[in-house]
């Protein structure tokens, strides 16, 4: 391709594509999306590959952090159960997948690092765990990687939004 000619103009963005998240990716084409500084534009190029099975596409990381209810930490200790693997039964049935699990000290009761193949999986599990009532608090935060967070950044030095902050905002650091 012309553009990839001068890798001196360019920086190559490892984007992940998600399946159904746009018609290359249902087509089964990996997609590659060169950012042009010098232009200040982002190129998406997409080519066919070899069909992916389900553990090679990259999926959305998740925060899950929840707090029980009295009834149900009384219910626990009366009977101790093995709350990971319940958790993991609820994830994996929306196309989901546990990574940790911890219980812990302070706000919250218990933490897990989750991933889902989209938003609307994620928030679909969360309503079902919400729903069947044992937590007081449940709360989702999405994760960037490291390489996501990094291009974001090289996003965000490369744009010219013309936000400012609210009149009289002093900086405080």
């Amino acid at each position: 391709m012309e553009f990839a000619s001068n890798p001196s103009l360019l920086r190559r963005l490892h984007v992940c594509a998600f399946v159904g998240a746009c018609p290359a990716a249902r087509d089964n084409r990996s997609i590659t999306y060169f950012w042009d500084s010098h232009l200040g534009i982002l190129t998406a190029v997409a080519q066919r590959g070899p069909t992916h099975d389900r553990e090679e596409i990259p999926m959305l990381y998740y925060l899950f952090q929840w707090k029980y209810k009295d009834t149900s930490i009384k219910a626990m200790v009366e009977m101790p159960q093995d709350r990971p693997a319940e958790l993991r039964k609820a994830v994996e049935a929306f196309g989901g997948r546990v990574h940790q699990f911890f219980f812990a000290f302070g706000d919250y009761d218990g933490i897990s690092i989750v991933e889902f193949p989209s938003n609307e999986s994620c928030a679909a599990c969360a309503v079902t765990l919400t729903g069947a009532g044992a937590n007081m608090v449940l709360r989702t935060t999405v994760l960037l990687t490291a390489n996501e967070g990094q291009a974001a950044m090289l996003q965000a030095s490369s744009v010219q939004s013309g936000y400012r902050p609210p009149v009289g905002y002093t900086s405080h650091g």
